[in-house]
């Protein structure tokens, strides 16, 4: 699509996807929903509802 890696956002629920993003230099929003068995790498935004992804990519924005 011709956006560099750092232009891009990856929301994704799975560890390994979430891990895919950041190793590739994109922002990573982690859907957390199991917040007592999985943590979120360090580099990923941690939600823990869809409700919280406008305020997630507003903290992108800065």
């Amino acid at each position: 699509m011709g956006f560099a890696p750092n232009e891009c956002v990856v929301i994704d629920d799975a560890a390994v996807g979430v891990m895919a993003g950041l190793e590739a230099g994109m922002h990573v929003v982690h859907l957390n929903r199991f917040p007592d068995e999985e943590t979120t790498p360090e580099g990923a935004i941690a939600i823990h509802h869809p409700s919280e992804l406008p305020s997630a990519i507003d903290r992108l924005r800065v």
